[in-house]
């Protein structure tokens, strides 16, 4: 395996979960909830947000998307649940529903040839990062990726199938692995138990990647962000370090004399050991 294989690779999505967000007000439940402007999501177009605590310490990066006039939320599996029972808290008297999308599923196709792949499965390809494209019932989205293209497809399970057969005759079946492998040369940091909650967005590049918008209304966490993006006060930084033994998220590694890193995830690298998504003091050298 390398970083960006010639023959599209496809890989199963088993680490992670979807919500579904259902009823009259979940757009605008979910705008005084989240980091990004809600808005902006349409069935041609998701977003990377974040929910966040009053502190504006993240507690999951997620991705919004809408498929079939319902809004779901992409995120890591073991915080599926902790993240409804926090959204849970808020809805009030909002005509809103949280519940686990269990009957969907997910998998991603990346090489430089998955577009072509995607096309003659029946879904267009879109073309920029957090694009989508659907047929009736499944949704692909161009996702960040270090080198060529990547998607990531979700449906409910059957629907979901088919076109995973489709692909299967054009790509080599790759393990979950490899999808962690490319989320974490892309710099895509995916929050566990272990971490959600200990970092304030700006740390994790949250900015970088788009998934706060800094012009809409309130939010969780709102002031904090803002402050801290206004006044330049980000002293550590996500950053991508290669190691030659694995880390765990929540350790803290070593990087230099006086200077040291939390792991937010490690994926095994082919030829470099172990990539890692650390946070570490933002003048600290990535090696």
């Amino acid at each position: 395996m390398t970083d960006e294989p010639d023959r599209p690779v496809l890989c199963e999505l088993q680490d992670r979960a979807l919500i579904r967000v259902s009823g009259a007000d979940a757009r605008a439940f979910l705008q005084g909830q989240l980091s990004n402007d809600v808005r902006e999501v349409t069935p041609a177009q998701s977003q990377l947000t974040s929910l966040n605590t009053p502190q504006g310490r993240t507690l999951a990066l997620m991705r919004l998307f809408e498929l079939q006039d319902t809004l779901m939320l992409s995120l890591p599996r073991d915080l599926q649940m902790p993240i409804i029972e926090r959204l849970r808290k808020y809805i009030l008297r909002s005509r809103v529903e949280l519940e686990p999308a269990d009957d969907f599923a997910g998998c991603g196709i990346a090489g430089e040839s998955a577009a072509t792949a995607l096309g003659e499965a029946g879904i267009a390809p879109p073309v920029a990062v957090d694009e989508a494209g659907a047929n009736d019932d499944v949704i692909a989205i161009r996702v960040p990726s270090q080198a060529g293209n990547r998607f990531e497809l979700y449906g409910k399970d059957r629907p979901l199938a088919a076109v995973r057969d489709a692909l299967s005759a054009q790509c080599e079946r790759a393990e979950p692995e490899t999808w962690r492998l490319l989320d974490t040369l892309a710099e895509i940091p995916l929050l566990s138990p272990a971490t959600s909650g200990e970092f304030v967005a700006q740390m994790l590049n949250l900015d970088e990647l788009g998934a706060i918008n800094f012009k809409k209304g309130c939010y969780a966490g709102q002031e904090i962000i803002a402050r801290t993006h206004y006044r330049g006060q980000v002293k550590r930084r996500l950053k991508l370090l290669f190691r030659s033994e694995p880390a765990q998220p929540g350790e803290s590694l070593d990087l230099d004399e006086n200077i040291s890193a939390v792991v937010v995830q490690s994926a095994l690298h082919p030829q470099r050991g172990f990539a890692v998504l650390a946070v570490a003091p933002s003048n600290a050298e990535p090696r």
